[in-house]
Protein backbone atom coordinates (compact mmCIF):
# COMPACT_ATOMS: atom_id res chain seq x y z
CA UNK A 1 0.00 0.00 0.00
CA UNK A 2 1.68 3.22 -0.96
CA UNK A 3 1.58 5.65 1.92
CA UNK A 4 2.99 9.34 2.90
CA UNK A 5 3.75 10.59 6.42
CA UNK A 6 2.53 14.04 7.43
CA UNK A 7 0.90 14.24 10.64
CA UNK A 8 1.44 17.92 10.73
CA UNK A 9 -2.35 19.95 11.17
CA UNK A 10 -2.84 23.10 8.70
CA UNK A 11 -3.42 25.01 12.58
CA UNK A 12 -0.44 23.62 13.90
CA UNK A 13 1.46 24.33 10.82
CA UNK A 14 -0.19 28.11 10.71
CA UNK A 15 1.63 28.20 14.37
CA UNK A 16 5.00 27.21 13.83
CA UNK A 17 5.59 28.16 10.20
CA UNK A 18 2.94 31.18 9.87
CA UNK A 19 3.29 31.20 6.24
CA UNK A 20 1.50 27.76 5.16
CA UNK A 21 -0.33 27.99 1.26
CA UNK A 22 -3.83 27.74 2.00
CA UNK A 23 -4.47 24.01 1.73
CA UNK A 24 -1.19 23.08 1.35
CA UNK A 25 -1.57 20.00 3.81
CA UNK A 26 -5.19 20.23 3.40
CA UNK A 27 -5.27 16.35 2.30
CA UNK A 28 -3.10 15.05 5.08
CA UNK A 29 -4.62 16.67 7.75
CA UNK A 30 -6.05 14.93 11.09
CA UNK A 31 -8.17 16.67 13.45
CA UNK A 32 -6.69 17.01 17.09
CA UNK A 33 -9.33 15.19 19.49
CA UNK A 34 -9.60 12.38 22.08
CA UNK A 35 -9.41 9.74 19.18
CA UNK A 36 -6.17 11.14 17.83
CA UNK A 37 -4.30 7.75 18.50
CA UNK A 38 -6.53 5.78 17.20
CA UNK A 39 -6.94 7.97 13.76
CA UNK A 40 -3.05 9.37 13.33
CA UNK A 41 -2.90 6.66 10.67
CA UNK A 42 -4.97 8.19 8.06
CA UNK A 43 -2.27 10.94 7.74
CA UNK A 44 0.10 8.21 6.23
CA UNK A 45 -2.53 7.90 3.20
CA UNK A 46 -1.56 9.75 -0.41
CA UNK A 47 -3.95 11.00 -2.43
CA UNK A 48 -6.51 8.53 -3.42
CA UNK A 49 -6.16 9.15 -7.19
CA UNK A 50 -2.33 7.59 -6.73
CA UNK A 51 -4.12 4.15 -5.74
CA UNK A 52 -5.65 3.44 -9.00
CA UNK A 53 -3.33 0.91 -10.75
CA UNK A 54 -3.75 1.91 -14.41
CA UNK A 55 -2.21 -1.15 -15.44
CA UNK A 56 -5.34 -3.48 -13.80
CA UNK A 57 -7.87 -0.66 -14.56
CA UNK A 58 -7.01 0.66 -18.21
CA UNK A 59 -10.52 2.95 -18.07
CA UNK A 60 -11.46 3.12 -14.27
CA UNK A 61 -11.52 6.73 -13.00
CA UNK A 62 -12.82 8.17 -9.53
CA UNK A 63 -14.64 11.39 -9.48
CA UNK A 64 -17.00 13.50 -7.25
CA UNK A 65 -20.12 15.33 -7.24
CA UNK A 66 -19.47 18.77 -7.44
CA UNK A 67 -21.17 21.75 -6.34
CA UNK A 68 -19.75 23.69 -9.33
CA UNK A 69 -19.81 27.40 -7.51
CA UNK A 70 -17.12 26.38 -5.23
CA UNK A 71 -15.23 24.57 -7.75
CA UNK A 72 -15.34 27.72 -10.30
CA UNK A 73 -14.12 29.96 -7.37
CA UNK A 74 -11.44 27.36 -6.59
CA UNK A 75 -12.94 27.00 -3.31
CA UNK A 76 -12.47 24.17 -1.01
CA UNK A 77 -14.42 21.71 -3.53
CA UNK A 78 -11.89 22.81 -6.47
CA UNK A 79 -9.00 21.81 -3.84
CA UNK A 80 -10.15 18.39 -2.69
CA UNK A 81 -11.39 17.21 -6.07
CA UNK A 82 -7.92 18.64 -8.15
CA UNK A 83 -5.60 16.79 -5.20
CA UNK A 84 -7.49 13.46 -4.92
CA UNK A 85 -9.91 12.56 -7.94
CA UNK A 86 -9.70 12.52 -11.96
CA UNK A 87 -13.20 13.55 -12.80
CA UNK A 88 -15.96 15.35 -11.63
CA UNK A 89 -19.92 14.94 -12.19
CA UNK A 90 -21.40 18.84 -11.44
CA UNK A 91 -23.78 19.39 -8.98
CA UNK A 92 -26.65 20.64 -11.81
CA UNK A 93 -25.07 22.60 -13.93
CA UNK A 94 -25.30 20.91 -17.12
CA UNK A 95 -29.11 20.21 -16.60
CA UNK A 96 -31.49 21.24 -18.56
CA UNK A 97 -33.29 23.54 -15.41
CA UNK A 98 -30.20 25.60 -14.85
CA UNK A 99 -29.39 26.00 -18.27
CA UNK A 100 -32.78 26.62 -20.18
CA UNK A 101 -34.26 29.79 -18.97
CA UNK A 102 -38.53 30.09 -18.87
CA UNK A 103 -38.19 31.92 -22.32
CA UNK A 104 -36.39 29.32 -24.11
CA UNK A 105 -33.23 31.31 -24.01
CA UNK A 106 -29.88 28.73 -23.25
CA UNK A 107 -27.15 29.96 -20.83
CA UNK A 108 -24.31 28.68 -21.03
CA UNK A 109 -22.45 30.80 -19.18
CA UNK A 110 -21.92 28.70 -16.32
CA UNK A 111 -21.09 26.07 -18.59
CA UNK A 112 -18.07 27.19 -19.92
CA UNK A 113 -16.55 28.22 -16.74
CA UNK A 114 -17.16 25.06 -15.25
CA UNK A 115 -15.58 23.66 -18.55
CA UNK A 116 -12.68 26.33 -18.29
CA UNK A 117 -11.71 25.58 -14.91
CA UNK A 118 -12.10 21.25 -15.33
CA UNK A 119 -9.37 21.74 -18.02
CA UNK A 120 -7.02 24.23 -15.86
CA UNK A 121 -7.39 21.44 -13.31
CA UNK A 122 -6.73 18.44 -15.05
CA UNK A 123 -10.14 16.97 -14.35
CA UNK A 124 -12.90 15.20 -16.91
CA UNK A 125 -16.30 15.91 -16.39
CA UNK A 126 -19.08 13.58 -16.59
CA UNK A 127 -22.06 14.87 -18.36
CA UNK A 128 -25.05 14.36 -15.76
CA UNK A 129 -27.71 14.39 -17.03
CA UNK A 130 -29.28 14.85 -20.41
CA UNK A 131 -32.66 13.67 -20.02
CA UNK A 132 -34.38 13.41 -16.66
CA UNK A 133 -37.81 13.73 -15.26
CA UNK A 134 -36.21 16.41 -12.79
CA UNK A 135 -34.08 19.24 -13.03
CA UNK A 136 -36.20 20.46 -15.96
CA UNK A 137 -37.46 23.85 -16.62
CA UNK A 138 -40.81 23.00 -17.08
CA UNK A 139 -42.30 26.30 -17.12
CA UNK A 140 -41.03 26.46 -20.55
CA UNK A 141 -41.57 23.07 -21.56
CA UNK A 142 -45.30 23.41 -20.61
CA UNK A 143 -45.43 27.08 -22.11
CA UNK A 144 -44.75 25.49 -25.60
CA UNK A 145 -47.39 22.79 -25.10
CA UNK A 146 -49.72 25.41 -23.73
CA UNK A 147 -48.95 27.76 -26.80
CA UNK A 148 -49.55 24.80 -29.36
CA UNK A 149 -52.99 23.89 -27.95
CA UNK A 150 -54.22 27.64 -28.03
CA UNK A 151 -53.21 27.94 -31.30
CA UNK A 152 -54.66 24.92 -32.63
CA UNK A 153 -51.55 24.62 -35.12
CA UNK A 154 -50.91 21.26 -37.08
CA UNK A 155 -47.83 20.96 -35.19
CA UNK A 156 -48.84 18.46 -32.23
CA UNK A 157 -47.71 18.25 -28.87
CA UNK A 158 -44.93 15.55 -29.71
CA UNK A 159 -43.20 17.70 -32.54
CA UNK A 160 -42.83 20.94 -30.51
CA UNK A 161 -41.75 18.45 -27.23
CA UNK A 162 -39.29 16.43 -29.31
CA UNK A 163 -38.25 19.88 -30.82
CA UNK A 164 -36.94 21.26 -27.93
CA UNK A 165 -35.13 17.73 -26.76
CA UNK A 166 -33.24 18.15 -30.02
CA UNK A 167 -32.11 22.21 -29.57
CA UNK A 168 -31.38 21.06 -25.83
CA UNK A 169 -29.07 17.86 -26.38
CA UNK A 170 -27.48 19.45 -29.51
CA UNK A 171 -27.05 22.66 -27.83
CA UNK A 172 -25.45 21.28 -24.71
CA UNK A 173 -23.49 18.67 -26.40
CA UNK A 174 -21.55 20.76 -28.79
CA UNK A 175 -20.65 23.34 -25.90
CA UNK A 176 -19.41 20.70 -23.91
CA UNK A 177 -17.36 18.98 -27.10
CA UNK A 178 -13.95 17.98 -26.38
CA UNK A 179 -14.41 18.37 -22.26
CA UNK A 180 -17.24 15.78 -21.76
CA UNK A 181 -16.90 12.65 -23.97
CA UNK A 182 -19.04 10.56 -20.59
CA UNK A 183 -22.62 11.30 -20.75
CA UNK A 184 -26.03 10.24 -18.49
CA UNK A 185 -28.23 10.37 -21.59
CA UNK A 186 -31.20 9.43 -19.21
CA UNK A 187 -31.49 9.11 -15.43
CA UNK A 188 -33.75 7.78 -12.97
CA UNK A 189 -36.33 7.11 -15.80
CA UNK A 190 -37.79 3.69 -14.24
CA UNK A 191 -40.79 4.00 -11.99
CA UNK A 192 -40.43 2.24 -8.68
CA UNK A 193 -43.74 1.38 -7.80
CA UNK A 194 -45.07 -0.08 -11.05
CA UNK A 195 -43.33 -3.10 -12.54
CA UNK A 196 -41.70 -2.81 -16.14
CA UNK A 197 -42.60 1.01 -16.80
CA UNK A 198 -41.41 4.14 -17.15
CA UNK A 199 -42.21 6.95 -14.85
CA UNK A 200 -45.22 8.80 -15.70
CA UNK A 201 -46.44 11.77 -14.77
CA UNK A 202 -49.97 10.55 -13.92
CA UNK A 203 -48.52 8.32 -11.47
CA UNK A 204 -47.17 11.14 -9.37
CA UNK A 205 -49.32 12.45 -6.62
CA UNK A 206 -47.59 16.05 -6.48
CA UNK A 207 -45.25 16.78 -9.31
CA UNK A 208 -42.62 18.79 -8.20
CA UNK A 209 -41.79 22.63 -10.34
CA UNK A 210 -39.09 21.56 -12.09
CA UNK A 211 -40.92 17.65 -12.99
CA UNK A 212 -41.27 17.24 -17.03
CA UNK A 213 -41.61 13.80 -18.36
CA UNK A 214 -40.26 13.72 -21.78
CA UNK A 215 -41.60 9.97 -22.48
CA UNK A 216 -45.59 11.43 -21.99
CA UNK A 217 -44.72 13.84 -24.65
CA UNK A 218 -42.18 12.00 -27.12
CA UNK A 219 -43.04 8.36 -26.56
CA UNK A 220 -40.97 5.51 -24.94
CA UNK A 221 -38.17 5.43 -27.81
CA UNK A 222 -37.25 9.24 -26.48
CA UNK A 223 -33.86 7.93 -25.67
CA UNK A 224 -33.37 6.36 -28.44
CA UNK A 225 -34.31 9.96 -30.38
CA UNK A 226 -31.90 11.64 -27.41
CA UNK A 227 -29.17 9.46 -28.13
CA UNK A 228 -29.56 10.22 -32.27
CA UNK A 229 -29.10 13.96 -31.22
CA UNK A 230 -26.27 13.61 -28.95
CA UNK A 231 -23.87 11.05 -31.26
CA UNK A 232 -24.63 13.54 -34.08
CA UNK A 233 -23.48 16.67 -31.60
CA UNK A 234 -20.77 15.10 -30.50
CA UNK A 235 -17.39 12.81 -31.06
CA UNK A 236 -17.59 9.69 -32.31
CA UNK A 237 -15.81 8.16 -29.28
CA UNK A 238 -18.13 9.55 -27.12
CA UNK A 239 -19.95 7.08 -24.67
CA UNK A 240 -23.61 7.35 -23.37
CA UNK A 241 -24.60 6.32 -19.90
CA UNK A 242 -28.11 5.23 -18.62
CA UNK A 243 -28.30 6.23 -14.55
CA UNK A 244 -30.84 4.95 -11.67
CA UNK A 245 -30.99 4.27 -8.14
CA UNK A 246 -32.39 0.93 -6.77
CA UNK A 247 -30.91 -1.57 -8.90
CA UNK A 248 -29.49 -3.59 -6.24
CA UNK A 249 -33.19 -4.42 -4.90
CA UNK A 250 -33.38 -8.10 -3.86
CA UNK A 251 -36.48 -8.64 -6.04
CA UNK A 252 -34.29 -7.44 -9.38
CA UNK A 253 -37.42 -6.03 -11.00
CA UNK A 254 -36.37 -2.86 -11.60
CA UNK A 255 -32.95 -3.84 -12.78
CA UNK A 256 -34.44 -6.06 -15.08
CA UNK A 257 -36.81 -3.56 -16.06
CA UNK A 258 -33.89 -1.00 -16.98
CA UNK A 259 -32.25 -4.00 -19.01
CA UNK A 260 -35.58 -4.51 -21.02
CA UNK A 261 -35.67 -1.35 -21.60
CA UNK A 262 -31.93 -0.75 -22.47
CA UNK A 263 -33.17 -3.61 -25.13
CA UNK A 264 -35.87 -2.46 -26.26
CA UNK A 265 -34.26 1.08 -27.21
CA UNK A 266 -31.71 -0.91 -28.97
CA UNK A 267 -34.18 -2.18 -31.41
CA UNK A 268 -35.30 1.41 -32.04
CA UNK A 269 -31.65 2.20 -33.40
CA UNK A 270 -29.99 3.59 -29.59
CA UNK A 271 -26.93 2.28 -28.53
CA UNK A 272 -26.79 2.57 -25.21
CA UNK A 273 -22.82 2.30 -23.68
CA UNK A 274 -22.96 1.79 -20.20
CA UNK A 275 -25.21 0.98 -17.37
CA UNK A 276 -24.67 3.95 -13.94
CA UNK A 277 -25.47 2.60 -10.84
CA UNK A 278 -26.69 4.99 -8.08
CA UNK A 279 -25.86 3.17 -4.62
CA UNK A 280 -27.63 5.29 -1.83
CA UNK A 281 -26.12 2.83 0.84
CA UNK A 282 -26.74 1.69 4.52
CA UNK A 283 -23.72 0.57 6.75
CA UNK A 284 -25.62 -0.91 9.33
CA UNK A 285 -29.06 -2.53 7.12
CA UNK A 286 -27.99 -2.53 3.62
CA UNK A 287 -27.77 -6.47 2.69
CA UNK A 288 -24.16 -6.78 1.01
CA UNK A 289 -25.18 -10.00 -1.55
CA UNK A 290 -27.41 -7.49 -3.19
CA UNK A 291 -24.51 -5.32 -4.00
CA UNK A 292 -22.94 -8.27 -5.46
CA UNK A 293 -25.37 -9.49 -7.27
CA UNK A 294 -26.22 -6.63 -8.81
CA UNK A 295 -22.37 -6.14 -9.99
CA UNK A 296 -22.50 -10.01 -11.44
CA UNK A 297 -25.52 -9.01 -13.38
CA UNK A 298 -24.31 -6.21 -14.27
CA UNK A 299 -21.34 -7.18 -16.00
CA UNK A 300 -23.08 -10.40 -18.46
CA UNK A 301 -24.38 -7.63 -19.87
CA UNK A 302 -21.01 -6.77 -21.33
CA UNK A 303 -22.07 -2.72 -21.19
CA UNK A 304 -19.92 -0.45 -19.43
CA UNK A 305 -20.51 -0.38 -15.32
CA UNK A 306 -19.92 2.80 -13.60
CA UNK A 307 -20.69 2.99 -10.12
CA UNK A 308 -22.74 6.62 -10.66
CA UNK A 309 -23.53 8.15 -7.00
CA UNK A 310 -22.05 6.59 -4.11
CA UNK A 311 -23.22 6.95 -0.78
CA UNK A 312 -23.05 5.50 2.39
CA UNK A 313 -24.38 6.92 6.03
CA UNK A 314 -26.31 5.47 9.22
CA UNK A 315 -29.79 3.87 9.02
CA UNK A 316 -30.64 5.25 11.55
CA UNK A 317 -30.18 8.99 10.71
CA UNK A 318 -27.33 9.23 13.08
CA UNK A 319 -26.44 12.39 12.33
CA UNK A 320 -22.79 13.75 12.24
CA UNK A 321 -21.88 14.84 15.53
CA UNK A 322 -23.11 12.38 16.97
CA UNK A 323 -20.83 9.62 14.90
CA UNK A 324 -19.19 6.90 17.46
CA UNK A 325 -16.13 5.25 15.99
CA UNK A 326 -17.38 2.38 15.81
CA UNK A 327 -20.08 3.59 13.18
CA UNK A 328 -17.35 5.66 11.55
CA UNK A 329 -15.73 2.07 11.02
CA UNK A 330 -18.87 0.59 9.65
CA UNK A 331 -19.50 3.18 6.94
CA UNK A 332 -15.81 2.47 5.90
CA UNK A 333 -16.35 -1.08 6.01
CA UNK A 334 -18.78 -0.91 3.62
CA UNK A 335 -17.38 1.76 1.11
CA UNK A 336 -14.31 -0.83 0.86
CA UNK A 337 -16.53 -3.97 0.43
CA UNK A 338 -18.64 -1.85 -2.65
CA UNK A 339 -15.38 -1.12 -3.81
CA UNK A 340 -13.68 -4.36 -3.51
CA UNK A 341 -17.14 -5.97 -4.67
CA UNK A 342 -16.84 -4.11 -7.97
CA UNK A 343 -13.55 -4.39 -8.81
CA UNK A 344 -13.60 -8.38 -8.29
CA UNK A 345 -17.25 -8.91 -10.29
CA UNK A 346 -16.82 -6.37 -13.15
CA UNK A 347 -14.24 -6.62 -15.77
CA UNK A 348 -11.07 -4.57 -16.49
CA UNK A 349 -12.72 -3.78 -20.02
CA UNK A 350 -15.89 -2.89 -18.47
CA UNK A 351 -14.69 -0.80 -15.00
CA UNK A 352 -15.58 2.77 -16.16
CA UNK A 353 -15.26 4.78 -12.55
CA UNK A 354 -16.31 5.09 -9.39
CA UNK A 355 -18.07 9.00 -8.39
CA UNK A 356 -18.41 9.46 -4.61
CA UNK A 357 -21.72 11.43 -4.10
CA UNK A 358 -21.06 12.94 -0.72
CA UNK A 359 -16.88 13.05 -0.38
CA UNK A 360 -17.69 15.52 2.15
CA UNK A 361 -19.64 15.45 5.88
CA UNK A 362 -22.56 17.68 5.24
CA UNK A 363 -24.20 19.15 9.10
CA UNK A 364 -26.61 16.02 8.56
CA UNK A 365 -25.32 13.67 7.01
CA UNK A 366 -22.11 11.29 7.64
CA UNK A 367 -20.95 9.79 4.58
CA UNK A 368 -18.35 11.45 3.84
CA UNK A 369 -14.70 10.79 2.93
CA UNK A 370 -13.73 13.85 4.51
CA UNK A 371 -15.36 15.63 7.76
CA UNK A 372 -17.19 18.55 7.53
CA UNK A 373 -14.10 20.47 8.70
CA UNK A 374 -11.93 18.91 6.03
CA UNK A 375 -9.98 16.38 7.67
CA UNK A 376 -9.80 12.54 6.80
CA UNK A 377 -12.00 9.74 7.98
CA UNK A 378 -11.60 6.27 8.40
CA UNK A 379 -13.75 5.54 5.34
CA UNK A 380 -10.69 7.69 3.21
CA UNK A 381 -8.30 5.02 4.01
CA UNK A 382 -10.99 2.66 3.39
CA UNK A 383 -11.14 3.50 -0.36
CA UNK A 384 -7.55 4.14 -0.60
CA UNK A 385 -7.61 0.01 0.39
CA UNK A 386 -10.10 -1.13 -1.42
CA UNK A 387 -8.52 0.83 -4.76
Amino acid sequence: MKRIFNGISIALCAVIMGSCAKGELLDYNVTQTDSLAQLNYLSNYDVLKSYIDQSANPYMTIGMVADESSFIDKGITYRIAQSNFEEITPAGAIAHGNVIGDDGYIDLTTVKELINVANSAGLGIFGYSLIGNTNQNATYLYSLIDAVNAEDTESNEQEIVEAAMKEWIQSIVTACKGTVSEWSIATNIIDDEHEGALRHETWVENPGDDEFYWQDYVGDNFVAKALSYARAAGNSGDKFFICDYGLEDADGKKLQTLLDFIDYTAQQGGTIDGIGADLYLTADSTDKSTITNLFKKLANTGKLIRINKLQVSMADGTYTADMTDEQNQKVADMYQFVIDAYITNIPAAQRYGITFLTPIDTTTLPSGLWTSGYNRKRAYAAVAEAL
